[in-house]
């Protein structure tokens, strides 16, 4: 399971579960790596763009703490 912490929430990201027809799933490994870039140089806004489309589109999911 590939997960990814941002502001105090855990993602799973499931790129195997996208029902996003028109582009190719991506591993979850390269969609880390791309959260783990932006994290480095702070572009905080394109974390919650992805993240925002990724809920949308089904390819991350909230991980729900108990």
């Amino acid at each position: 399971m590939v997960t990814f912490k941002f502001k105090g929430k855990e993602y799973q990201i499931v790129p195997e579960e996208s029902e996003v027809l028109t582009e190719p799933v991506r591993p979850a490994e390269s969609l880390l790596r791309d959260f783990e870039y932006c994290l480095k140089v702070k572009d905080y806004q394109t974390i919650k763009n992805r993240i925002t489309g990724g809920l949308m589109w089904g390819w991350i999911k909230e991980i729900k703490n108990n």
